[in-house]
């Protein structure tokens, strides 16, 4: 046995010895023994392109720690309920008072950032028609002996002509009912809403996927995948103060898809002045969809960020989502609102939520709602700017935010199969890019078909491949969580040119668009540096060059000389704190300064005060004169 032990370690010895040497020869000769590493490192993980992720701790004691010394404060809404909730496309009254009427300011959208008063509605009682999608209601009435006043503004659905007789194409149709918080990791929803998740895990049938991974920085990069399928940097140019921009209406939406097949669309968010497709980007010149909540959020502005008079912000949306439920409920529909209040900034806030979004997804449960509909509740990625964004767990749960799906019951009766492919797909590598394929595929599923090779967006509903790595999901190196980085010595010299070659864009950039109202950035210290390459064969490959995938055709022209760097690094005078993804030449030793791979990883305040309205691209970047 001893024998045949060492003969197979001495063939090994052997095998490695001639791997390493032919590596070697075919290698760019380079200087340093840090790119030499490098290289040998690209060889021996070549042999194996699936994503591996990492098992992240639940309470690891730094974060026991950090949760510990944060108590979030209840919110501050109104203790006297509400006169009035919608319900059914009606007012009614549920104070206790008599002789109660109302009267009601409509608001009409004129654009993305305005909107206008129409003629007052008056002498408004129980069970009087909505007057519109979202008003102001002013009432009086007799409480204890004494007249009483109440005021606040009210989102419904008002039944629209042109929508009540939109036809249906007539096959079965299922509905879509999307809810997202801001900033959540899959660790975080666990530990933050423990009751919603243990009932959406165990008791609901919900879907986690493990594996799912972002694809960009920020809430764009996150929403235009799922909603148009595509990053921004592939759609029609739509960024204030750039050459030919325009408004979003053109993007390839979903709920365009939607619209086509006869459902009714709902979209919002709760956040007017960090809109998502508004304050970098043009937003819309038509209401994107059948029911659009922009206008309802800047009445609210007005008032407490957090409530409309007695009702928490969260339960708004819920609240807007079961009316349009109630109000057609024999048509079928697509619902998609995202909050960001209580999680953008300090998401600890999100845990006052747990009780109520548990309830609401018991109502859903017990309404039926669910029979026919997919429940998805998802965030768009986890913590960007807090304390846990610091540690290296928290660079992974940045990367891996809460998703997760739920198939209708009728839907599983009629595709049995359906349910364990969604299982089976929860721990390989998915993106927002799927989710698109996969509400497509809602539409119009067809079961037992694979999905396409060699796509980037692939339906959830379908097995996703197990080998699937990120080059081919369409997950750029900086935000790939599968990836093996190592760590390479700060005071390197190439480490050192490549930082300063960046910052150097930083600058260009700040004086090509904001001449003179910026600080001159330079380097004040470097605290990580890492290494990445690609295969020479990953990058050589093109095609299988026979029909049994037995012979690969290494045509393709992609340079094989190209290393990643991934740097953190420190700027003065703003102290600004950032992480970006370079690429490194590793014959020329230069990198390529792509902006797109930089994330400022702290808070930047008022820094960028001066530039913020006209240039918001520079916000990370520029620190005013």
């Amino acid at each position: 046995m001893r024998f045949r032990l060492r003969v197979i370690a001495l063939i090994g010895l052997v095998c490695t010895s001639v791997v390493f040497l032919i590596a070697r020869r075919r290698s760019v000769e380079v200087k340093g023994k840090m790119l030499e590493d490098a290289k040998s490192l690209l060889q021996i993980s070549n042999t194996d392109t699936k994503c591996v992720k990492n098992k992240l701790e639940l309470w690891p004691n730094f974060i026991k720690q950090l949760y510990e010394s944060h108590n979030a404060q209840p919110l501050n809404c109104n203790r006297e309920p509400d006169w009035v909730i919608v319900k059914n496309g009606r007012l009614k009254f549920v104070v206790k008072a008599k002789h109660v009427t109302c009267d009601a300011t409509p608001y009409k959208r004129i654009d993305d950032a305005t909107y206008e008063a129409l003629a007052e509605v008056k002498g408004l009682t129980s069970g009087s028609p909505v007057p519109a999608d979202f008003f102001e209601l002013t009432c009086r009435g007799m409480k204890e002996g004494t007249i009483s006043t109440y005021s606040n503004y009210h989102a419904a659905i008002k039944t629209r002509k042109e929508i009540d007789e939109r036809p249906v194409t007539s096959d079965k149709k299922w509905n879509v009912i999307m809810f997202g918080f801001d900033s959540v990791s899959r660790m975080q929803w666990m530990r933050l809403l423990p009751k919603t998740y243990a009932f959406l895990t165990k008791e609901l049938g919900s879907v986690v996927l493990e594996g799912y991974n972002i694809v960009g920085d920020g809430t764009p990069q996150a929403l235009l995948p799922i909603l148009a399928g595509k990053p921004e940097t592939e759609l029609p140019e739509a960024r204030r103060n750039y050459k030919d921009a325009s408004t979003l209406d053109g993007h390839p939406w979903i709920w365009k898809n939607y619209t086509a097949n006869g459902y009714i669309t709902q979209w919002g968010e709760d956040e007017f002045h960090y809109g998502t497709f508004q304050y970098r980007m043009l937003g819309f010149r038509k209401p994107p969809t059948d029911y659009y909540v922009r206008p309802f959020q800047k009445l609210l502005r007005k008032r407490n960020n957090f409530c409309t008079g007695s009702v928490p912000g969260h339960k708004v949306f819920m609240n807007w989502i079961n009316e349009l439920w109630r109000v057609y409920k024999d048509k079928p529909k697509f619902s998609f609102l995202f909050h960001s209040a209580y999680s953008h900034d300090y998401v600890k806030k999100l845990s006052i939520a747990d009780d109520d979004v548990l309830e609401w997804i018991k109502s859903l449960q017990s309404s039926t709602a669910l029979k026919d509909s997919f429940l998805i509740f998802m965030a768009d990625h986890g913590p960007r700017f807090s304390s846990l964004r610091s540690n290296v767990q928290g660079k992974y749960e940045e990367r891996n935010p809460f998703f997760s799906i739920r198939i209708p019951d009728e839907f599983q009766k009629l595709h049995p199969k359906a349910l364990e492919i969604l299982k089976g797909n929860a721990e390989r590598l998915t993106t927002p890019f799927d989710v698109y394929s996969t509400l497509l595929d809602i539409l119009n599923y067809k079961p037992d078909m694979p999905n396409p090779t060699n796509q980037r967006s692939l339906s959830l509903l379908r097995p996703i491949p197990k080998d699937r790595n990120c080059e081919s999901a369409g997950i750029q190196t900086h935000w790939c969580s599968c990836l093996s980085w190592k760590k390479i010595d700060l005071k390197d010299k190439i480490v050192v040119n490549a930082v300063n070659t960046l910052i150097d864009a930083f600058n260009n950039e700040n004086n090509k668009l904001a001449t003179g109202l910026c600080h001159k950035l330079s380097l004040k210290a470097i605290s990580n540096a890492s290494m990445y390459e690609h295969g020479r064969d990953m990058l050589k490959f093109r095609k299988s060059a026979d029909t049994d995938g037995r012979i690969p055709d290494f045509s393709d022209n992609m340079s094989t000389d190209a290393a990643h760097l991934r740097v953190n690094f420190i700027t003065s005078p703003n102290d600004g704190k950032y992480e970006a993804t370079l690429i490194l030449n590793l014959s020329s030793k230069k990198i390529d300064p792509d902006l797109k791979q930089v994330s400022r990883v702290d808070r930047y305040g008022d820094q960028p005060k001066c530039i913020v309205d006209r240039f918001p691209d520079l916000r990370q970047f520029c620190y005013c004169v």
